[in-house]
């Protein structure tokens, strides 16, 4: 009952704390789409997020479909880091893999996935079907369960020497150039962060 209850109380917050909508042209949208996954698939090691994307034909029912799709891979994100960091303790903080591996067992990732999940970004535009020729509304959702940590990670990645971002758009080289080796990103401090907070989250709604 206390889980239920904490969870209520949490929903009103979750509700209200959305980034405003964007709208872009349909070219733009799919250019921002597929930078906003890219970006997550490298974040994702070091901060759960997801995409969720709604193609419905009236925005409100879109966004809705939206968040539900990314909700449901932030859950699956939340897992992945989760069932990772637990099982090696190297990319976290000694002693840290070990309680979140006891605490994960007492709750479900299901419910740190719902406390935490934050809407860092809606972007959304109309889509014309190439085959029926039908226009519809296209909401891609950035959702995050720390947006504080996801920003740390993004600026990471933007650091000089690291991979390129995922919406700077790389020009052709007129000559066969050395390919660069491969960037390391440290995400390993970041990690420890987000393990630990979602083991306060844990701990507030077993009531420990």
């Amino acid at each position: 009952m206390k889980q239920i209850l904490y969870l209520i109380a949490l929903i009103p917050a979750l509700l209200f704390a959305q980034a405003e909508p964007v709208q872009n042209t349909e070219i733009q949208l799919l250019a921002k789409q597929k930078a906003l996954q890219a970006e997550c698939a490298q974040i994702s090691k070091a901060v759960p997020c997801a995409v969720g994307i709604g193609d419905v034909d009236k925005l409100p029912a879109a966004m809705s479909r939206s968040e539900r799709d990314a909700r449901y891979k932030l859950a699956l994100s939340v897992k992945a880091f989760v069932n990772y960091a637990a099982s090696d303790s190297s990319w976290i903080e000694d002693g840290v893999a070990q309680e979140l591996s006891k605490i994960s067992g007492k709750i479900s990732i299901d419910t740190i996935a719902l406390v935490n999940s934050t809407v860092l970004n809606f972007e959304y535009g109309i889509i014309t079907d190439e085959i029926s020729g039908k226009k519809f509304y296209r909401v891609v959702t950035l959702m995050v369960v720390n947006p504080q940590l996801y920003n740390e990670a993004q600026k990471e990645i933007e650091q000089p020497g690291s991979s390129s971002s995922s919406s700077e758009i790389v020009q052709p080289s007129p000559q066969p150039a050395a390919k660069p080796a491969a960037p390391k990103i440290d995400f390993k401090n970041i990690a420890t962060k987000t393990a630990k907070f979602l083991l306060g989250i844990a701990r507030k709604v077993i009531g420990l």
